[in-house]
């Protein structure tokens, strides 16, 4: 089926290349309409037109990140439709997913799918990126990329260059933004040259939106807003033609809580959050953007780094480059996870701390032989620290009244602690061999010796007063803001509200090590100046990890815990094409893909009546395959049109341990149900425990299967007078997505489409713009995540939504200006 797959979508490739090219043929030749721009990429770590890549790379310069209004990590999505983003409960948590593959996990343990690399330096933290300011360009890499790129990649890359200093030029840029919500954005950039040699250039930035989450019970307050202070800077050193240095360091504080939820299904009206809610009067669905909760979330962020970058020309044409990096990322996320005004679980989250080195030390050789390459070493150390848990009381009102009571026996607290070191050691090349001027085969490879190790402990903490200030809703004591509020008592402690634990380990000590040989081999064609076809089967890989969440039944062999999760291999193949039609005024690539994971690294989480119990532990396989095709048309020389569209079905293989979803039976007994094929106690096998499901052929959670998107953008010199008018409209489009592994269809977000637009004017040189721009124009609100409620006892069979940014209207100015 899988050939036959592939073989299908290679004949769609075939057919529409010869359509187009037959509709080349027969146009008039002439005419002075303006060509279609192409972009100079760095996919193959050397400086290449993105139409002679062979490879599927999507690219956006900062100009045009600014033209539509993408300002957030999480917004890059809209360049390119297999791209999507997964919000979590914090942003350390929240990812990339590019053709229906990522990871999105509460595990310190694991690293990512999608790898995000910043001037060359691979990211432990995606989420590090703060702000999207001064950016020379963007590049997505889909599907593995493991041979190139660093650590792991084995769905794809997210590469971000930024702007370097220019020598000679003494240059000051504003971007001011100002819309709905209090949307506040505020760039500075400063290029100052030192001498002949020497230039500096600094960027700071401010980004402030209102919270869109309004919580009743503090008048209206608004929760989850971005606020975020950043500032970098880059020395640029050029003391001959043949060495290039580059120095870059950068910090962001953020300090507001990200990504809370709200309650959008509620079915039982007698439990505890649909009481609450109908006496704050919030009505629960997919438009609610209020909750009713009795402590208000914090968290910061503090991230910096710094990095060397060393280009140095040899003799004869070769160059050599080395990168050197180092990150650290400190972040806090805590929230209310009752979803109620009394103190159930009023404390839930966690901690991180993650460092990382890396070096990396390439040589690339000249273009002009027949024969050429790239190869280089590379190595990687990080140390994530992580902590999770919760802290409450755990009660159970599932009494219809208009009081609920508060205040129980026991404060008790149940946490998970962390400690996992990785290094990473790696030799890899690739190297091209040109047949003749028309034909290419392109090889490479990678070696890799991965080498990690955990500490873990859990805990428990025992109280038996209520924390200072932490009840009524008061919002959380300054003094337990750095983490959990102590002493600690024993490990795996026992109490009248946490009941007992017979596989509790309180502490463990685990490592793990993998060697690995990734690969890609691509037959590519030049067949005209202007149609290039490839063909591609590549070998990725993603290291090995841990779960590093609470120990459960899955995680225990022969009485011992086993926390490993074995490396996650896709084999990937891919067909594609890149041309340029009617002398460059249309721009057609497409791609057909068909790639398959085994041991694909997820996690499933279980509500519980005190909270989610979540693992972490290998899928399988899981399938992924689809057609992809991208078309700019340069219409007239003012108005170009884009329109990009994908098909990807993403599926899991064979994805035992899946917990069943549950739905309410009665209302007025508060009796549920389980979905119909999950397993019970009469059928559980070794593979399948009671409450649990097989999600084989179930859609990826987090993956549409259809998505497209369509823009125009107009410019127009001497429209009114000297001065120059730009407009431009996007559309995004998605089908009907499932946010969760079983299928439940309560976690299911309809198809939905966003409407963004600008209109602007400015004088020719640039010297400023002044422009109104919209996004989410039409107010469409959708839900960027689904779960079930975190505790079941509040909220059985109900569900909670997390609201991105977008998934409001922002309506707003903004002010360009160089001088």
């Amino acid at each position: 089926m899988g050939k036959a797959w592939l073989l299908g979508g290679v004949s769609a490739l075939v057919t529409l290349a010869f359509c187009v090219g037959s509709a080349n043929a027969a146009a008039a030749a002439g005419g002075d309409a303006a060509t279609v721009e192409t972009l100079i990429v760095t996919a193959e770590k050397r400086a290449e037109n993105i139409q002679d890549v062979p490879l599927a790379v999507t690219a956006a310069t900062g100009d045009a990140l600014r033209e539509k209004h993408i300002e957030q990590l999480q917004e890059l999505r809209y360049l390119d439709t297999s791209v999507n983003y997964r919000v979590s409960t914090g942003s350390n948590t929240s990812a990339f997913a590019i053709r229906g593959v990522g990871t999105s996990s509460f595990s310190s343990g694991l690293e990512q799918s999608v790898s995000t690399v910043v001037d060359g330096v691979v990211l432990s933290d995606p989420s590090a990126v703060q702000t999207l300011a001064d950016i020379d360009h963007v590049e997505i890499l889909k599907g593995p990329q493991g041979m190139l790129f660093g650590k792991n990649a084995s769905a794809g890359v997210i590469s971000i260059t930024t702007t370097d200093p220019k020598i000679g030029e003494l240059e000051g840029i504003a971007h001011l933004s100002y819309g709905e919500r209090n949307e506040q954005i505020l760039q500075g950039i400063a290029n100052i040259p030192i001498n002949d040699d020497v230039a500096l250039r600094v960027v700071a930035t401010h980004n402030h939106l209102n919270g869109w989450v309004k919580d009743p019970l503090f008048g209206g307050k608004g929760v989850n807003p971005i606020d975020i202070d950043a500032v970098r800077a880059k020395l640029l050193i050029r003391p001959n033609g043949d060495l290039k240095i580059v120095l870059s360091a950068d910090a962001s504080y953020t300090g507001e809580f990200c990504c809370s939820q709200v309650v959008r299904t509620a079915p039982d009206p007698h439990t505890g959050v649909a009481v609450s809610d109908r006496q704050a009067g919030i009505v629960e669905g997919p438009n609610n953007y209020e909750v009713a909760d009795g402590a208000l979330p914090f968290g910061h962020g503090r991230i910096w780094g710094a990095s060397a970058q060393v280009d140095y020309s040899l003799p004869a044409g070769y160059s050599l480059t080395s990168i050197t990096g180092y990150r650290y990322s400190n972040r806090s996320n805590f929230y209310d996870a009752d979803f109620a005004p009394f103190n159930f679980a009023d404390v839930n989250g966690g901690r991180s701390l993650a460092t990382n080195f890396s070096q990396e030390l390439r040589l690339t050789s000249p273009t002009s032989q027949r024969f050429d390459y790239v190869v280089g070493l590379y190595y990687y150390s990080s140390r994530t620290r992580g902590q999770i848990g919760q802290i409450g009381y755990f009660a159970n009102p599932t009494i219809d009244t208009s009081v609920i009571p508060a205040a129980q026996q026991v404060l008790a607290s149940d946490a998970q602690s962390s400690d996992v070191h990785a290094k990473d050691y790696a030799v890899f090349g690739q190297g091209r061999f040109h047949f003749n001027d028309q034909l290419a085969l392109i090889l490479g490879g990678r070696y890799t010796r991965d080498e990690l190790s955990l500490e873990y402990e859990e805990s428990g903490l025992d109280h038996s007063l209520p924390l200072r200030g932490f009840y009524p809703a008061s919002g959380f004591p300054t003094n337990s803001y750095i983490g959990f509020p102590g002493p600690y008592v024993t490990p795996c402690v026992t109490t009248a509200v946490l009941p007992a634990r017979p596989n509790c380990f309180p502490a463990i000590h685990q490592s793990t090590s993998n060697d690995n040989f990734s690969w890609r081999a691509t037959l590519q064609d030049d067949l005209t100046p202007d149609f290039m076809a490839y063909a591609t089967v590549a070998r990725g890989y993603k290291g090995p990890g841990f779960s590093a969440l609470t120990i459960t039944a899955s995680n225990i062999v022969n009485n011992q815990v086993d926390q490993r999760i074995r490396p996650e291999i896709p084999t990937s193949y891919e067909i594609g094409f890149k041309s340029q039609f009617l002398e460059h005024r249309l721009l057609l690539n497409a791609d057909v893909f068909h790639t398959t994971y085994k041991n694909f690294q997820a996690q499933v989480s279980t509500p519980t009546p005190n909270g989610f119990v979540s693992i972490v532990h290998n899928a399988g396989e899981v399938t992924t395959k689809g057609i992809e095709a991208a078309l700019v048309a340069k219409l007239t020389p003012e108005l170009t049109a884009n329109l990009q569209a994908s098909y990807v079905k993403a599926r899991y293989g064979d994805f035992p341990g899946v917990s069943c979803y549950v739905t309410l039976a009665n209302p007025n007994t508060g009796a549920t149900v389980a979905q119909p094929d999950c397993t019970t106690a009469a059928t559980a096998t070794p593979r399948l425990a009671p409450g649990t499901i097989n999600a084989s052929g179930n859609r990826l959670a987090g993956s549409p299967d259809y998505q497209y998107l369509a823009g125009l953008d107009y410019e127009r010199p001497n429209s009114f007078g000297s001065l120059t008018a730009y407009a431009s409209a996007n559309w995004n489009w998605q089908s009907k997505v499932s946010y969760a592994a079983n299928g439940d269809p309560k976690q299911a977000q309809k198809a939905f489409g966003l409407l963004g637009a600008s209109i602007g004017v400015g004088p020719a040189d640039e010297a400023w713009r002044l422009s109104v721009y919209a996004t989410n124009l039409l107010d469409k609100h959708w839900a960027a995540g689904i779960s079930p409620a975190p505790t079941a006892a509040l909220n059985p069979g109900g569900t909670i939504q997390y609201l991105s940014p977008d998934s409001f209207r922002h309506l707003g100015v903004r002010l360009d200006a160089k001088f």
